[in-house]
């Protein structure tokens, strides 16, 4: 009994993997074979790997008919143009020259002009960077000494203050004394005035915040905003400010 059921069922088997293997219309599997066939779950693996092979065959011949299609739309293409070409004359193929030579000179053209643009903005650069270096430079030999001079204006402020109360004192000072020291005061300023250092005056001068340096106020009647007494004078060094002269300043009451 087992043998007589079991043939018929490998029998239907035989023909299922026939159809699937080879068939016979472009479909892969068709209506009636597609349920008998995937009862079978150990024969699905042979179903699908068929199914790929067949796919990909056509695939590659749908993709080689799309691109001899195209080759000789482009081919067609061509000839048409070369048939247009032919049919002109040769003033009108003169002028087609012409007009892409003008075109291509007019790109060339705008190209040149950018190229020196381009170059005068750089010599330009260039130059403006050479005067700020040079300027900066000079500012550095200049002003490489400031550090160094507002040091020795301390020694400019006590030969005067030395000076000042010499001549003050009641007793009877040396000459020779006094005149060593004048004589080295004279010696500084002259240093001073070989690097550019110089005093300025500041007494009853109108109060400039710029160069003046106010300590305190003074009462007066007929004054306002002047310098009625200086403290320490006030130097510069090649024209700018080395040291505000600090000062008393008047306010009117």
């Amino acid at each position: 009994m087992k043998s007589s059921l079991v043939s018929p069922v490998c029998v239907n088997i035989l023909k299922n993997i026939k159809y699937a293997a080879f068939p016979k219309t472009n479909r892969y599997y068709t209506s009636t074979i597609i349920p008998k066939y995937t009862r079978f779950n150990k024969f699905q693996p042979f179903q699908y790997s068929i199914a790929r092979r067949y796919s990909s065959v056509e695939d590659s011949k749908a993709s080689e008919q799309k691109t001899t299609k195209d080759s000789n739309e482009e081919q067609n293409l061509e000839e048409e143009n070369s048939k247009e070409e032919t049919n002109l004359t040769p003033e009108e193929l003169l002028n087609q020259e012409n007009d892409s030579l003008k075109q291509k000179l007019s790109t060339l053209e705008t190209k040149l002009k950018e190229l020196e643009l381009k170059y005068k903005m750089s010599l330009s650069n260039c130059d403006n960077l050479c005067k700020i270096h040079k300027k900066e430079l000079e500012n550095t030999k200049i002003y490489a000494v400031t550090e160094f001079a507002k040091g020795l204006l301390e020694v400019a402020d006590t030969f005067e203050l030395a000076l000042k109360h010499l001549g003050e004192s009641e007793s009877n000072n040396s000459n020779d004394f006094v005149d060593g020291i004048k004589m080295t005061e004279s010696m500084l300023h002259q240093t001073f005035e070989k690097f550019g250092i110089k005093k300025y005056e500041s007494l009853m001068e109108d109060f400039d915040p710029m160069i003046h340096e106010a300590m305190f106020e003074v009462k007066d009647r007929d004054t306002h905003n002047k310098v009625v007494q200086v403290v320490k004078n006030g130097y510069t060094i090649s024209g700018r400010v080395l040291r505000p002269a600090k000062v008393g300043v008047s306010r009117r009451q």
